[in-house]
């Protein structure tokens, strides 16, 4: 997809020149250009010089897609001779019967050459070809609204607007997103594919533009969000503690999670005080009522001890 090794190029990467002086971009991907951008910016056709992008697929087709010289590109031009169908051919010159005259059919000529093969002036078909593209190019110029709408094609439907976000709404899709990376087992590499982004482009067009890709979803963003539910949930754990004034926290009989945070460390940071009274066995039963008898004694205990 991208420039990359393992996979096949894109077919759209041949219209982006490799900028080797720029070196690698983060992830191993090189710096690039569009060919149209750079062409057009040299023959004085724009003062915008070509924006450099990094050499991945959907780059390019973000690209190409906006690109009004790629654009202009693709419209072929007309044919330079216009084929004659052999037939009777009468002159009109003069209407006197000494003076009319009629051709007779000649027999079937060979297939003339085509617009490629056929020289007009010692100048070959294919630079007449590049010559009318420059041509479209420099109308465009002089006339953007114009040309531009009479080189899209005409739909009975008008297409939508892209929607612009902000960056508060970026960063709701995006924990949106993770959640729903998560809770569905999806493989890492569906927010790039193009099943996926024809699907939210068709739901709201213009999210594609901000879609993270698959290293980011998977880094950056997880981060964001796991930072933020952690802080959330400490949140809801101290205002719980300070709105019931409680006095006891059952503690798990681990000292630390799977990430290696500790629940002790956790309780100090929330209450400030953090004070172990007795580690005591809990034996085989596991139901709410040992658990509220086991508990018990433990207060039980730690009031006579208090009292004494």
């Amino acid at each position: 997809m991208g420039d990359r090794g393992g996979r096949p190029p894109d077919q759209k990467a041949r219209h982006f020149k490799v900028l080797k002086e720029l070196g690698k971009a983060p992830g191993g991907y090189s710096h690039r250009e569009c060919r149209f951008c750079r062409a057009a910016y040299d023959n004085d056709t724009t003062t915008t010089p070509p924006q450099i992008i990094i050499g991945r697929a959907r780059n390019y087709k973000s690209h190409l897609a906006k690109c009004t010289y790629y654009k202009a590109a693709q419209i072929p031009a007309p044919s330079p001779c216009t084929p004659i169908k052999p037939g009777l051919v009468t002159t009109t010159a003069d209407t006197s019967p000494a003076l009319s005259s009629e051709i007779t059919p000649k027999p079937p000529q060979p297939p003339a050459p085509t617009a490629t093969q056929l020289p007009i002036g010692g100048v070959t078909a294919a630079s007449i070809k590049s010559r009318a593209r420059r041509v479209l190019v420099l109308e465009q110029k002089r006339s953007p609204r114009k040309s531009l709408h009479t080189l899209l094609p005409v739909t009975k439907k008008a297409k939508h607007e892209k929607r612009k976000f902000s960056r508060s709404e970026i960063k709701q899709i995006e924990r949106s997103l993770i959640e729903l990376h998560a809770d569905n087992h999806l493989a890492d590499r569906f927010i790039e594919q193009e099943s996926t982004q024809r699907f939210m482009e068709l739901v709201c067009p213009g999210l594609t533009d901000i879609l993270p890709s698959r290293r980011a979803l998977g880094t950056r963003v997880l981060k964001e969000h796991a930072t933020r539910c952690k802080t959330m949930d400490t949140k809801a754990l101290r205002a719980m503690e300070e709105s019931t004034n409680g006095w006891v926290n059952l503690l798990s009989d681990v000292w630390q999670n799977v990430s290696k945070e500790h629940f002790l460390g956790c309780q100090l940071s929330l209450f400030g005080v953090l004070l172990t009274y007795a580690l005591l066995p809990a034996g085989d039963s596991h139901h709410g009522i040992a658990i509220a008898k086991q508990l018990e004694e433990v207060l039980e205990r730690a009031h006579d001890e208090k009292r004494a």
